[in-house]
């Protein structure tokens, strides 16, 4: 068995055993002899029923008039990837929605019943080494818009708790016609199975709400509508603003009409995109939709002027198709000047052989294959010939000057931690038991290469090259100055290797079993993976670390305290070591070999992700997260993040830029990336959910009438190996009115923007500084509108623009993430703020204001179960006969009343007992093959679908941490870990608005 541990040679190499108790003599370096038994059954968790295999076989190369990355998705429709849990991946948005979750009505949310606590007892984790195969998906279900909620709803929160009176006061009787809101009094006694949270005490970041005033009426209103003065002395607390409660049918969106923008919906709308002429909002879409004349209106309105970005989004069912041009002769046309893609918004004159860029304003000549006809208004009117000039949204396929070489290969890097505590919890079992199932669907299969690495307290390659079966193993003992001892032999090509691949996968947790090696040189394998890299031109790292990498280079120390930080505290913590300088060298040394590095951290412990993450995000890599993992409860959703990972629409050697028109520029830009330049954004790989802010700023006063443009241009090498250039482009109309921009004014890019500073933010600062971050953009986005569009209103009045009524509730639920509450440790802390610096929207909304529903048991054996209705996030009005769910994109928390009737217990669980009910090992519905158990699983599947997430289901139990972990997440509610109650929050905004009226 290897050690690991004498490092006499920088390397040696090993000739694998053959039959068992066989040895063999190492190559050099005076090691041990190690011997390798062959294996006959897999070790570690079985496969999922096989490898998956590819919707129409291998890579998609679109051909004219197909989208470009592909009309891929994730769980389904036509998508290019595996197959998965029956049925196959949906996209996000666009794909018709089954049977079940459909649902034409519209509404706000019904409150139930609050009940407290379900009395379950909390047993011990199971460990085991087998991993469970997800469910059978069944077909795809699409997200649904969001109706509106009136647009002059008036109420009044009531008065906040003083002393030890209830947490709400009961209001005065009402009066007049307005809606009433009289909250019920605090449950007593035992009848609620989740009792108020009483108010924090001691040191926390809550303002005394002893010292706030409850305002009178609430209103939302419009720009275009003055603002009601009619005041009311209590409110239903159904009008408070929150996302829709019912689902929509797909609705279809243009991108222009008339000629002029569209205003997106949410992202939450399931949507059919028609390209009219601008890029459809999944790949670009601004915080503003009518774009202030000047610098003084942006600072007017508080709002900040963004354009989220997300180049290679998956397309949903219904999308207009992206065009794809060769280009390759003579490459796209551009302007001379500023190097802009043609696009529908340049104009022409001359017979059409003169062009006026719309970016920068100079004219180019015209080459003769681009000559076409033109329209009355200067515009290009043969789209059907030169797509470029109709559509918002192209690709060209292009050579020559585009590639300074050829297109690299896929290549992959698989590297697997095997010290003594990845072996003992079934880590590395896990990891080779799921490469082995997925290695054959990698995207780009027919040409990737690929190497297996493995480490403990030395790095370990292998030579598959050899004609034998038996692989070479080569030890690079020298931890302190790492490099790969095989160069280009590290990698073999997949096809033909396949099954070599396999086998070396099967053996090394055998290889492994008895090893006593507890230190790792995580740091230093890294660093050699990317020395393999290097030496091939670049490509991926797929890292699976377990422990805190001790030895060698990129070491790192224990530095969690065990006390838990105040709000006041600084998180020096959340600083990487030494400031990041040496992560940070190397990710940069990685991205300009265009080598990307995904981290997932399958760990019992802290292994210091704050410094980590730097090597993902400094090369456009991901982070995932399984802590404490256990084999049982997290091999499912490890193996679909993995299996999204290997297999989504991925371009590689990547360059994005920006250009926006005359007058504007790009401020700063948000995301995962390396910056090449000034203007460049390199991307080692760019994948389906890669995604971007950029803050806009005005150089000069934009002229009223005109139209502001903004065009994102990514040059990427395909899987297939072409190099191609996918182009944006956005018009946005010019406005002086302030009214105009809160009408047009989009809370999802606010929104994003806004998590993705604070996130950047939290280093070194107390929790409380960045909450005031959050508290001063809502205050002061709200303040704005409230002086410069509502003045006439009455100064009672809390009032919310339309287009931004969920403002203070998605303010209050990003302040409720982990990264912001005290509770956190370290790594969950850093992975949240990784995750908000590189999230698209549609998966962060649920992030912020999760799904909560209620399980209709009482619908078991009917066709065509709607998706139930969204409720409030609080459990005020919970029912103890009820079972609930809640999902946030991550996680799926599962809730069951105690006085759920034993048969409906039975149906659903397999057993009538809460306490028989094991929190940690807990992993999903089990199939008892009932029509009760089948419409529950059913609706686990259509989440699960319409968040492109295989999320670990946990079961709440009273006394477990995952009751806390759901209690949090009732954004509602007050919560002595994540503060203020939705209400509080509401009077807290208005008080500091009242306070800053003149």
């Amino acid at each position: 068995m290897h050690s690991g541990g004498q490092p006499a040679a920088p390397y040696q190499q090993q000739q694998f055993a053959g039959p068992p108790g066989a040895s063999v003599t190492p190559g050099g370096g005076g090691q041990e002899q190690h011997g390798l038994p062959p294996i006959k059954t897999r070790v570690g968790p079985p496969p999922f029923g096989g490898v998956p295999g590819q919707q129409n076989g291998g890579a998609h190369v679109p051909t004219p008039g197909q989208s470009a990355q592909g009309p891929g998705n994730r769980f389904g429709g036509n998508a290019v990837g595996p197959q998965a849990y029956g049925g196959i991946h949906p996209g996000r948005q666009g794909q018709s929605a089954p049977p079940f979750g459909q649902s034409a009505a519209s509404g706000v949310g019904n409150t139930m019943q609050a009940q407290g606590p379900p009395p379950t007892t909390t047993t011990s984790a199971g460990m085991g080494s087998t991993m469970q195969a997800p469910p059978p998906m069944g077909n795809a279900f699409r997200p649904q818009p969001a109706p509106p909620i009136g647009s002059s709803a008036q109420f009044q929160p009531p008065p906040p708790p003083t002393g030890n009176a209830a947490p709400f006061q009961q209001p005065p009787p009402p009066t007049g016609n307005t809606a009433q809101f009289q909250p019920p009094p605090p449950p007593t006694g035992n009848t609620a199975p989740f009792q108020q949270q009483p108010p924090p005490t001691g040191n926390t970041a809550q303002p005394s709400m002893n010292s706030m005033i409850a305002p009178p009426p609430f209103s939302v209103t419009s720009p275009s509508k003055p603002a009601p003065t009619q005041q009311s002395k209590s409110i239903d607390p159904n009008q408070m603003p929150r996302p829709p409660s019912k689902i929509l049918p797909t609705q279809v969106f243009e991108t222009m009409k008339d000629g002029m923008h569209s205003v997106p919906p949410s992202t939450e709308v399931p949507i059919a995109v028609r390209d009219t002429g601008n890029a459809g909002p999944r790949f670009m879409r601004s915080s503003m939709n009518s774009v202030p004349q000047g610098n003084d209106l942006v600072k007017s309105s508080s709002v900040p002027f963004v354009v989220a970005v997300q180049p290679l989004a998956l397309q949903g069912k219904g999308d207009s198709a992206i065009p794809l041009i060769d280009s390759t002769s003579d490459g796209p046309f551009r302007c001379s000047n500023c190097n802009a893609y043609a696009c529908p918004f340049m104009k022409f004159s001359s017979n059409g052989t003169t062009m006026t860029c719309c970016f920068c304003g100079s004219q180019t000549q015209v080459p003769s294959e681009h000559v076409g006809q033109v329209g009355m208004n200067g515009r290009r009117v043969d789209g059907d010939v030169k797509p470029e000039f109709s559509f918002g949204t192209v690709e060209h396929i292009v050579s020559g000057k585009y590639q300074i070489r050829e297109p690299m290969l896929p290549t992959y890097v698989f590297l697997i931690d095997c010290t003594l505590d990845s072996v003992a919890t079934g880590v590395t079992g896990t990891v080779c038991s799921a490469l082995s199932s997925l290695i054959d669907s990698v995207a780009g299969k027919e040409r990737a290469r690929i190497a297996i690495v493995t480490f403990d307290s030395s790095v370990q390659f292998y030579d598959l090259h050899s004609a034998s079966e038996d692989p070479k193993m080569f030890v690079m003992g020298d931890v302190q100055d790492p490099f790969c001892p095989l160069g280009a032999n590290a990698f073999v090509p997949l096809e033909g290797h396949s099954n070599k691949l396999k086998q070396l996968l099967a053996r090394i947790p055998e290889l492994y079993k008895d090893t006593k090696t507890a230190e790792s040189a995580g740091g230093a394998a890294i660093q050699s993976c990317i020395d393999a890299l290097r030496v091939v031109g670049g490509g991926r790292l797929v890292s699976f670390i377990c422990s805190l990498p001790h030895k060698g280079a990129l070491s790192l120390r224990p530095r969690e305290a065990g006390k838990p930080p105040s709000e006041k505290d600084a998180l020096d913590i959340m600083t990487p070591v030494g400031n990041g300088k040496q992560y940070s060298d190397i990710a940069k040394q990685a991205a300009q070999h265009q080598v990307s590095i995904d981290v997932f951290a399958l760990s019992k412990s802290y292994i210091d992700l704050a410094t980590m993450s730097l090597l993902s995000s400094g090369t456009s890599g991901s982070v995932y997260r399984y802590s404490p993992f256990s084999c049982i409860a997290d091999s499912a959703r490890f193996f679909d993040d993995l299996r999204w990972n290997l297999t989504r629409p991925i371009g590689f050697e990547a360059v994005g830029r920006m250009r926006v028109s005359s007058g504007l520029a790009v401020d700063e830009t948000l995301g995962s990336f390396h910056r090449a330049g000034q203007t460049d954004l390199q991307f080692p790989a760019i994948t389906s959910d890669s995604a971007l802010c950029m803050k806009i700023v005005h150089e000069e006063r934009l002229k009223e009438g005109s139209q502001a443009y903004f065009q994102f241009a990514v040059l990427y090498s395909t899987t297939s190996g072409q190099r191609r250039v996918r182009v944006h482009s956005l018009a946005l109309p010019v406005t002086r009115s302030l009214g105009s921009v809160f009408r047009g004014a989009d809370l999802e890019v606010y929104l994003s923007y806004l998590a993705r500073k604070v996130s950047m933010g939290i280093p070194g600062k107390s929790l409380s500084f960045s909450k005031d971050i959050i508290h001063k953009s809502a205050i002061g986005t709200l303040l704005a509108y409230r002086k410069h569009c509502a003045s006439s209103s009455s100064s009672g009045q809390l009032i919310l623009p339309e287009s931004l009524k969920l403002l203070p509730l998605f303010c209050l639920g990003l302040m409720k993430l982990p990264c912001f509450r005290t509770d956190s440790r370290a790594d969950a802390r850093a992975v949240w703020m990784s995750r908000l610096l590189s999230l698209p929207i549609d998966r962060l909304l649920p992030a912020v204001h999760p799904r909560f529903v209620r399980v209709p048991v009482e619908l078991a054996g009917e066709n065509d179960v709607p998706m139930p209705e969204r409720l409030p996030l609080s459990a005020e009005k919970l029912s103890s006969d009820s079972i609930y769910v809640l999902e946030n994109g991550f996680d799926l928390f599962v809730l069951v009343g105690r006085d759920v009737a034993p048969n409906t217990m039975e149906a659903v669980l397999g057993t009538s007992s809460l306490e028989a009910i094991d929190a940690s090992s807990f992993a999903d519905f089990p199939n008892q093959n009932n029509p009760v158990s089948d419409l529950t699983r059913r609706m686990i599947a259509n989440m699960r679908r319409l968040r492109r997430s295989y999320m670990h289901m946990r079961f709440v139990a009273k006394g477990h941490p995952h009751e806390t972990l759901f209690q949090t997440a009732l954004v509602e509610d007050r919560h002595l870990l994540s503060g203020m109650s939705y209400v509080e929050y509401l009077c807290f905004l208005h008080r500091q608005i009242q306070n800053k009226m003149p």
